[in-house]
């Protein structure tokens, strides 16, 4: 069964919560989730608006798997990879997709070249060896 289970900054919610601790360049800060929102055995996909240093999306993926639940692929919509964060994920191992990469002097890439999943090797979005379908890819026709 799918469901919607936001991860957001302490104190933002009214409810049993567990939390986790993350470092961040400036000072640490604290994402919680509701106790009650995951299970074991869960299978999760993460959504962020932005990798930075990927702090957030690490201290996201610890507090997930305290009650059991596997993050099974990461997406995000922004991605800063001159700060790292992209790098830390594809390195502990997670499937990551994103939307937009904003790299300070790379060359834009190729309009007209499909992005490519970066994936562990052996790794397929639901089993089924396709990416996901974003809206940006419909319009070029890659999924």
């Amino acid at each position: 069964m799918g469901g919607f289970v936001p991860i957001r900054k302490q104190g933002k919610r009214p409810f049993t919560t567990v939390e986790e601790i993350y470092e961040r360049a400036y000072g640490s800060a604290t994402v919680d989730l509701r106790t009650d929102t995951v299970k074991a055995g869960d299978r999760v996909l993460r959504i962020d608006d932005l990798i930075a240093t990927g702090g957030t999306m690490m201290a996201g993926k610890k507090l997930l798997e305290k009650p059991g639940a596997t993050v099974t692929e990461d997406a995000a919509i922004v991605d800063l990879p001159e700060l790292g964060g992209s790098r830390r994920l594809r390195e502990g191992g997670q499937a990551l997709y994103t939307l937009v990469d904003f790299a300070g002097h790379r060359e834009p890439r190729d309009a007209q070249q499909p992005r490519q999943a970066n994936r562990p090797a052996g790794a397929s979005a639901s089993g089924s060896g396709r990416r996901p379908c974003f809206s940006s890819d419909r319009r070029t026709g890659y999924c």
